[in-house]
C-alpha cells in the first residue's frame, strides 16, 4: 500500500509493485465536493457496505423541512431507511418524532434503485442558484473543482496565486486572484448568491476565520471545510461549517476499509460505520426493546445475515442470534454500546 501526492505517480507506484495506491489529497477534494449543495435537490451516495448504499440529502428546499422523520414516509415511498440527521457536524439518530429543519442533512440507507426513486421525487433544479465557491487552488481545491464540474455545477475559485488558478482553468467557470478574507474578493466571486463554499486551504486558523466570515455574509450558505488537525474539528463546526473532513481521517478510513474488505464510508469527523455481532443480551429482542438509540446514540442502519444486509427495519424488527448490526456512530458511542450490552 502506498500514498501519493500526485495522480501521475499512481501508475509509477503500481508498476513498482504497490497493490494499492491512495491519492489521498485528490480523494479529499472529491469527498468535500460530494458534500456540496450545488443547486439541485439530490441525494449523493457517500459509501457502500455490502449491498447497502449510504447517501446524504441536504433538507433545505425539499418537502421534508418542517416534518418529523415519521411524517416523511420515506420508507413507504422509496424503501429507504432514514438512519441519521446531520446538523452542523453532529450526527443524531433519526427517531420518529425528530424534527427536520432547513439545516438538517438526511442520511439514508438502501439500494441504488431506492436512492434513484428518492431523487425522482425531488425538484431537480432550484431557480437562480449561484456558483459554488472553492477557496484555495492547491491539490485539494483542484480535485474539488474537477469533481464539481463533473456534477455540472458552476464553480468560482479564489486563490492568492494567479499561477495556481491558471492550472485549473478548465475546471472552473471564473477565477479570482486575491485574499478570500477580503470582502470585496468574496463579493466579486458571488458569495451572496452561492449555495455552497468549499474551504480547501491547509491552514485551519484561516478556514475557521473564513467559515465565520462566509456565514455572516450569507447565513444560508452550506460550508464545507478541509481540516488539517483533528483537534480543530469542533472549532470549525462552531465557526459555522456544516461538514469538515481531515486528511488523517480519510487516510485511516481508507486503510481500515481496505483491510475490512469494503468501500470507505466517510460520514464525517469522528463518525464511522461499525458492524457488530448481535450481543447475546439482545438476541430475540426487538429494536424498540433494545433501546440502542436511546442508550448509546448510535443509529442502526441495517442487519446483516446470511442473505445480505436488510435495511427495511421497523421498531418491531427482531434481532437474531448470529446476525450483525450495521451501525453509525462514534468510537465513544461504540464503547458505550460495548459496556451497555457486555460485548
Amino acid at each position: 500500500m502506498a500514498i501519493v501526492e500526485e495522480l501521475d505517480s499512481v501508475d509509477v507506484l503500481q508498476m513498482s509493485g504497490a497493490s494499492t495506491v491512495l491519492p489521498l489529497k485528490h480523494q479529499l477534494g472529491e469527498y468535500l465536493a460530494n458534500r456540496v449543495d450545488a443547486g439541485r435537490a439530490e441525494a449523493h451516495v457517500i459509501g457502500r457496505f455490502s449491498n447497502l448504499h449510504f447517501a446524504e440529502l441536504p433538507a433545505r428546499d425539499t418537502p421534508f423541512v418542517g416534518r418529523s422523520v415519521m411524517d416523511t414516509h420515506l420508507r413507504q415511498q422509496t424503501g429507504l431507511s432514514l438512519v441519521g440527521l446531520w446538523t452542523r457536524g453532529k450526527l443524531a439518530p433519526a427517531y420518529p418524532q425528530t424534527a427536520i429543519t432547513g439545516d438538517s442533512v438526511l442520511v439514508v440507507a438502501g439500494t441504488v434503485d431506492q436512492i434513484s426513486t428518492l431523487n425522482g421525487m425531488l425538484a431537480r433544479d432550484r431557480p437562480s442558484m449561484g456558483p459554488v465557491l472553492v477557496i484555495g487552488a492547491g491539490k485539494v481545491g483542484q480535485a474539488a473543482a474537477h469533481a464539481l464540474r463533473r456534477k455540472e455545477a458552476r464553480v468560482h475559485t479564489i486563490d492568492r496565486q494567479a499561477e495556481a488558478l491558471a492550472a485549473m482553468a478548465t475546471d472552473t467557470d471564473a477565477t479570482f486572484t486575491g485574499d478570500a478574507a477580503d470582502r470585496r474578493v468574496l463579493e466579486r466571486a458571488g458569495i451572496h448568491e452561492s449555495p455552497s463554499v468549499v474551504l480547501t486551504t491547509n491552514d485551519d486558523a484561516m478556514n475557521i476565520y473564513l467559515a465565520v466570515y462566509c456565514r455572516r455574509l450569507n447565513p444560508q450558505l452550506r460550508i464545507i471545510s478541509r481540516v488539517t488537525h483533528e483537534r480543530n474539528v469542533e472549532a470549525i463546526h462552531r465557526a459555522g461549517a456544516d461538514f469538515a473532513l481531515s486528511y488523517t481521517t480519510l487516510g485511516v478510513e481508507a486503510v481500515l476499509s481496505l483491510l475490512g474488505g469494503h468501500e470507505p464510508v466517510l460520514l464525517g469527523e469522528g463518525v464511522g460505520l461499525f458492524s457488530i455481532p448481535v450481543p447475546e443480551s439482545l438476541a430475540g429482542h426487538s429494536l424498540r426493546a433494545s433501546g440502542i438509540g436511546s442508550r448509546t446514540g448510535m443509529s442502526v442502519a441495517g442487519i446483516e445475515g446470511a442473505d445480505g444486509v436488510v435495511t427495511r427495519l421497523t421498531a418491531d424488527t427482531v434481532l437474531q442470534r448470529g446476525s450483525e448490526l450495521v451501525m453509525l456512530g462514534s468510537r465513544e458511542q461504540r464503547h458505550v454500546f460495548a459496556e451497555a450490552y457486555e460485548t
